[in-house]
């Protein structure tokens, strides 16, 4: 971890086009951490199916997947290119970019599901009761 650590904070090979490559065991953890998002993205669309009758949370969940996929075979698709030297490609700010796009895209879906859900289903149910008495 600590070697994983150098690798990917040393400040005068995070801007060169052509960073050492990665060894044997960053790839592993790289690779072992982007198949967890693979995971998880197959994970969300169990739990969307089973949250058809609530197309908010099916929204959310669906959204989540589409995130976790996303990212998990892009960084896959980055820590192969590591491992193999790739020029461009396997530069350390591609990475930063990967998670820096990876933390917005997931604070977007988290604000939708924690802050916005709540307020649409308040507004229904106040519907709801609202359209009972009217004839």
């Amino acid at each position: 971890m600590i070697d994983f650590l150098k690798q990917f904070t040393n400040l005068r090979q995070f801007f060169t086009l052509k960073p050492l490559p990665i060894d044997a065991t960053t790839f592993q953890l790289l690779a072992g951490l982007f198949g967890l998002f693979l995971i998880l993205g197959i994970v969300f669309i169990i739990l969307a199916k089973q949250k058809k009758q609530d197309h908010l949370l099916n929204k959310a969940y669906n959204n989540f997947s589409y995130l976790f996929i996303t990212m998990g075979l892009i960084g896959l698709l980055y820590s192969w290119l590591a491992f193999e030297n790739a020029v461009v490609l396997s530069a350390r700010f591609i990475f930063a970019i990967i998670i820096v796009v990876f933390l917005v895209w997931l604070a977007i879906i988290l604000r939708y599901r924690f802050l916005k859900i709540p307020k649409i289903k308040k507004q229904i149910q106040s519907k709801k009761e609202f359209e009972k008495y009217l004839p």
